[in-house]
């Protein structure tokens, strides 16, 4: 590792730091994961049966933080 790498992690070979549309989309798709795991969490028990889904997959995934789209 050189000196430009440890001083400025960017400069790696294939990185290129998000554009403001980057970090919008990224937002929008972090936010409507949250609602639908929101949503997950809600369902009765049949209904996840309906999806092949149980009760503690269900949860686990609720659990997730949003940011983990």
């Amino acid at each position: 590792m050189t000196a430009r790498t440890l001083a400025h992690p960017t400069a790696q070979a294939g990185f290129a730091a998000p554009s403001a549309p980057d970090w919008a989309a990224w937002l929008r798709r972090a936010w409507r994961a949250q609602m639908t795991r929101n949503e997950l969490a809600l369902l009765d028990p049949h209904l996840l049966r309906d999806i092949g889904v149980n009760h503690l997959e269900a949860r686990r995934e609720a659990d997730r933080p949003f940011w983990d789209v």
